[in-house]
């Protein structure tokens, strides 16, 4: 819940007039496991290529108001559950997230 919403937030704030958000979920095989993987896109600004790889930055931020946690804590709760997140590809207007998370076996032997 966590995740989407950091997502979201931060995806609203890159569309000040407004925008389109689109959220995909599937399940992937990857290495003999099962994953819930979610790509998040939006058509907002952007993220400035300079700072592509350190988004995931404690105290990084370009806004005036905001902290800087909000894409580090969506990898750190990612991580703690055996999952991560990554940045597929940010230009201006088009924006992708995916994150992905173990699927567990409800049925035990399957």
């Amino acid at each position: 819940q966590q995740v989407l919403l950091n997502l979201s937030l931060n995806a609203m704030e890159a569309m000040p007039g407004g925008g389109k958000i689109s959220v995909i979920s599937e399940t992937q095989e990857n290495f003999g496991a099962r994953q819930f993987v979610v790509t998040f896109e939006d058509n907002g600004r952007g993220i400035p290529e300079e700072v592509q790889g350190r988004i995931f930055d404690s105290f990084l931020t370009r806004k005036v108001q905001g902290s800087g946690l909000g894409l580090s804590i969506i990898k750190r709760i990612l991580r703690e559950h055996r999952g991560d997140v990554e940045l597929v590809k940010s230009v201006p207007g088009h924006t992708i997230f995916r994150f992905w998370l173990p699927v567990a076996d409800l049925i035990p032997g399957r």
